[in-house]
């Protein structure tokens, strides 16, 4: 769907595609917030293939020890005897 050729009418709204920046439609396009088929199936191997995630700092055997006896309930705690 290529939309740049097209002036917008009162009331539409015109968005950048995120994978290639091309101007589209929002409301009257099935993809959105895509501008074509191709730029929707670039971005989903790109999400398939990890490329977005957040990375995080890995957790020591420690870390996880002190943060599980931080908040939670001790496994010997009787406090559950009447359910």
């Amino acid at each position: 769907m290529s939309t740049k050729s097209q002036r917008p009418e009162k009331g539409q709204l015109w968005i950048a595609c995120p994978r290639c920046r091309q101007r589209t439609l929002y409301w009257d396009n099935p993809l959105r917030p895509f501008c074509s088929d191709r730029c929707k199936l670039v971005d989903l191997g790109n999400w398939a293939d990890g490329k977005y995630a957040i990375p995080v700092k890995p957790v020591s055997e420690g870390d996880l020890q002190a943060a599980g006896s931080a908040g939670e309930p001790d496994a010997t705690d009787s406090s559950d005897e009447n359910i």
